[in-house]
């Protein structure tokens, strides 16, 4: 491992370690492949407990920074929370800053936990929404009766029906 390599290896916060690579140009080739050995690495790291719960349809750079953000959290023990994350990301089209936490922030919901619905992720810029944005990705979710999780346009949310007891923004669960 050369010495650009031991510095990223020395930082734990994705951001971090991705302006510490893109300012070298090998080490920016490895940082933007998302499967490359240095996100095994770090993942190996300061992840090694939960290095075999990663499902392969994510990339080692998406379950590193999920993993990240989901102990800053303090989640990081809820396994059943990071494999719907996983999922959720899986569904992703394209994954944007924060989506990681957007998704976090929708499955750690009593309505998720206790299956009482699912999520529907949409893109939205719209300022009239009272979801919250994290990240310049501008995805949102609604806890809203489907068969399972969804990735949809936002002009389709229209074709859903709310969840009984559920608030298809806030989440929650009214017996």
């Amino acid at each position: 491992m050369d010495s650009v390599e031991q510095i990223v290896i020395g930082y734990k916060k994705p951001l971090d370690i991705i302006n510490i690579c893109f300012s070298n140009s090998k080490m920016k080739n490895i940082c933007i492949d998302s499967n490359s050995y240095l996100w095994d690495s770090l993942v190996k790291t300061y992840y090694l407990k939960y290095y075999s719960n990663r499902i392969k349809d994510v990339s080692i750079k998406d379950y590193y920074v999920l993993l990240y953000y989901s102990e800053l959290l303090g989640i990081i023990e809820y396994t059943k929370i990071i494999e719907k994350a996983q999922r959720l990301l899986h569904i992703l089209p394209k994954i944007y800053d924060g989506d990681h936490i957007t998704i976090l922030n929708a499955c750690f919901n009593i309505a998720i936990i206790s299956n009482k619905c699912n999520i529907v992720l949409y893109r939205s810029k719209s300022k009239d929404e009272i979801n919250n944005i994290f990240g310049s990705g501008y995805l949102r979710y609604q806890y809203l009766l489907t068969n399972n999780d969804i990735y949809i346009n936002e002009y389709e949310l229209d074709n859903f029906k709310k969840q009984q007891n559920v608030n298809n923004i806030l989440g929650g669960y009214i017996p």
